[in-house]
């Protein structure tokens, strides 16, 4: 373990999962491991905090530090009305495809 890591914790949500961070500690650490450059056209967003949705935060809204595309994201509902979410099988897909790429670089590199 690293010095001044104890207590620390990770979690990997692979691509096509949505995310919302909350975090009621002074200090955090957050960050994406990507499998090729961010491309926020790519990418969609929907308010976390829509009631539709109902996550339940621990912090009060006026606590809560959004990033401004969070603040602009429409709601589930709107996402919903303008094509804008993924079916089930659309990330299932490219991952499948990010796996099946790996598979053939490892099976030329030597590896298992």
């Amino acid at each position: 373990m690293l010095p001044g890591t104890a207590g620390c914790h990770l979690l990997e949500l692979t691509e096509g999962f949505g995310r919302c961070l909350a975090v009621p500690a002074k200090q955090a650490l957050a960050t994406p491991l990507i499998s090729e450059t961010v491309s926020p056209k790519g990418e969609n967003s929907i308010d976390p905090l829509n009631e539709t949705i109902g996550l339940t935060m621990p912090l009060q809204r006026d606590q809560l530090l959004l990033s401004p595309r969070d603040v602009e994201a429409p709601t589930l509902l709107e996402a919903q009305a303008a094509g804008l979410l993924p079916s089930w099988d659309a990330p299932r897909s490219f991952t499948g495809a990010l796996d099946s790429n790996w598979r053939s670089n490892a099976k030329g590199s030597g590896e298992p």
